[in-house]
């Protein structure tokens, strides 16, 4: 009998346990789905381990490449290339953006584990900014390896280029020509100082071609890279000035300017609340389903709205039973009325969320020819405005003078720093060692307004260079210009925008650290070092010879 009755003791505490079990594992699943982060999260996550992975492996093999490359036979007279352009840094700069996304990534499977809902936006955030600098990075340490493969190209052909360079000027020379004498006949009188000016880089790539020869003359190793460069750069400037002699609509292309300043930055946050209403007292129950317009709300009521996506906000009665109509009220702020067009028969009702999301709106200021306009606020996606999130108070579209429209630069540059040595803007002024740009007076008039110093140095301008053949956003020697630059918003073009005065927390000067309140929490934790999250351009040098002037203000993209 006590056997029994030990046996059912055991069974019914087994029974206990099965049961405690699952109720636990159903509290977890629920907390999961409810609080957890959202698959799309997640995947994204596992896709950016994948993509770092395999873009590191690429790395580390092209470096290998670029180093047997160099044992080549053309390579002792263009090593001169590899210290003026520094090739070893943009291996050096790729090598350490590679440990900040792993850092990062380290970070974020932190968070993964905690497996917060809270927590999506950062994630998201940072998944964001990785994926971007592991595409950039990509771009940069390809450089060195595209200059060697130039170069090779460059021995191979290389009686032919000096023929091909030769015959191209003096073809530049008959279309200036042709420029000059049909001046007259073009309503457009900057048509023929821009044909001086193409005429007068043509010059400079015939003076490096001469002498190579002179290198060749001598015995001497031929820089073949440099000799690529000014054909490169010769047959150009002869395509544009054929245009200016000859095509009108060539030529309205090349004989206007333009540039886009990013001057503010916004982001609302809407959601959308669903109704679900049905009578009490009777069978036939009146189901009823009534879907709000989006509402927009504040990032407080966002964040705590975060926590409630596809969850139930409340219950209501009619609105009879109260003596004004309910309120949906959160954090103080009035969200929605839960009477709003309440169906007669319906006597209870409950509310849930059924959209939640941000919309994100940026302001530009036009600059074309020597005219400034500032436009409305415009709606971007969110691809576009994470893209320029560390781009405030920056020139983030440019298309100087003598440039086609498939010519124009996108990274981002400080004002009108893509317009310096462009002789149509302004002029190389001071001491031969410490020159710097100064503007015509109408143009800056509509540039200096913008700017945080007074002038371009020439050194910043090379800096600027070596950014565009790095293809990545520039900063500033300091780093003094965009969103993480104190400088740009106390500026006092901007120290009444939207973005200053409600979402910029400036939190470590040292650190150059900044929150947006609304936006994102923080970015990389880097310092701001590299291509995505900073200046990249900082320690390194201006290009050699064969990139003067070759940059896209001179007209040699």
């Amino acid at each position: 009998m006590s056997t029994e009755k030990s046996e059912d003791l055991k069974y019914e505490l087994l029974g206990y346990l099965i049961l405690f079990i699952l109720i636990l594992l159903v509290i977890l699943i629920f907390k999961f789905f409810m609080f957890g982060l959202p698959s799309a999260t997640l995947e994204k996550n596992k896709s950016l381990v994948q993509y770092y992975e395999k873009e590191y492996q690429n790395f580390e093999a092209q470096k290998d490449i670029y180093e047997a490359q160099k044992k080549e036979s053309y390579y002792e007279g263009i090593k001169g290339h590899e210290f003026d352009e520094q090739w070893p840094e943009y291996f050096r700069s790729s090598e350490m953006e590679y440990k900040n996304v792993k850092t990062i990534i380290d970070k974020i499977a932190l968070l993964v584990d905690k497996n917060s809902k809270k927590d999506k936006d950062y994630i998201d955030a940072m998944i964001r900014q990785s994926n971007q600098v592991l595409k950039q990075t990509a771009q940069i340490y390809h450089y060195p390896l595209k200059r060697l493969k130039q170069a090779k190209q460059a021995s191979k052909d290389y009686k032919n280029l000096l023929v091909s360079v030769d015959m191209a000027y003096k073809e530049a020379q008959e279309k200036l020509v042709i420029v000059k004498d049909n001046s007259h006949r073009f309503p457009y009188s900057s048509r023929t100082e821009l044909a001086t000016i193409l005429m007068k880089r043509a010059e400079e790539a015939q003076e490096i071609a001469n002498d190579i020869r002179i290198q060749d003359a001598k015995g001497e190793e031929s820089d073949v890279l440099a000799l690529y460069d000014s054909h490169t750069t010769i047959k150009d400037m002869v395509k544009k000035l054929d245009y200016l002699a000859k095509d009108e609509q060539k030529s309205k292309e090349l004989l206007w300017s333009s540039g886009k300043l990013l001057v503010d930055m916004e982001v609302k946050y809407f959601l959308v609340p669903e109704r679900y209403s049905w009578n009490n007292y009777s069978e036939y129950g009146g189901d009823t389903k009534y879907t709000y317009q989006p509402i927009e709300v504040g990032y407080e009521q966002y964040k705590t709205l975060l926590t409630k996506e596809n969850a139930r906000l409340g219950t209501s009665l009619s609105p009879d039973h109260y003596v004004m109509s309910p309120m949906y009220i959160l954090h103080g702020q009035t969200i929605f009325d839960l009477g709003e067009k309440w169906p007669s028969y319906s006597t209870h009702a409950e509310y849930w969320l059924k959209e939640l999301y941000p919309k994100y709106y940026h302001k530009y200021r036009i600059f074309r020819d020597d005219l400034s306009t500032e436009l409305k606020w415009v709606e971007v996606d969110e691809k576009q405005f994470y893209r320029h999130i560390q781009h405030f108070g920056m020139q983030i579209y440019s298309k100087p003078y003598g440039m086609f429209s498939n010519e124009v630069i996108e990274y981002a540059s400080p004002p009108a720093m893509v317009f310096v040595d462009n002789e149509m803007y302004g002029s190389w002024q001071g001491d031969p060692m410490q020159r710097h740009w100064k503007f015509y007076p109408k143009y800056e008039k509509i540039f200096s307004p913008y700017m945080t110093q007074d002038y371009y140095s020439e050194e910043e301008y090379g800096q600027w260079i070596k950014s565009q053949v790095m293809r990545v956003d520039f900063y500033g020697l300091t780093h003094r210009y965009g969103t993480y630059s104190p400088e740009t918003y106390q500026h006092a073009a901007h120290l009444n925008s939207h973005f200053v005065r409600l979402y910029v927390d400036l939190l470590d000067l040292h650190l150059n650290t900044v929150r947006y309140r609304g936006i994102i929490h923080e970015e990389s934790e880097s310092g701001g070092g590299g291509a995505g999250y900073g200046s990249s351009t900082r320690s390194a040098k201006s290009s050699g010879r064969s990139l003067r002037g070759g940059g896209p203000g001179g007209y040699g993209k």
